[in-house]
């Protein structure tokens, strides 16, 4: 088929509006799914943690807690995994 220069710049603009309405639904879609997936991502850990009785992150009263650079038992190193 061989359309004519009229005819193809009058289609350029409905197709630059379209393909514009379509990269910002599809900017909205993938947004939106990233974070449902996090959020949901930090309650299973949370859940997951407090089911087994584990704490992720560890603080003292002045902050965090000490590197403790000597030897220790394994499940203390396992705790920070």
């Amino acid at each position: 088929m061989h359309y004519s220069k009229k005819k193809m710049k009058f289609l350029r603009i409905p197709l630059k509006a379209i393909e514009k309405i379509g990269k910002t639904i599809n900017q909205t879609i993938t947004i939106t799914l990233l974070i449902i997936v996090y959020f949901t991502s930090i309650n299973l850990t949370s859940i997951t943690g407090k089911t087994f009785r584990k704490k992720f992150l560890s603080q003292t009263k002045k902050g965090w807690t000490e590197l403790r650079l000597k030897q220790e038992k394994k499940e203390r190193y396992y705790q920070q995994f």
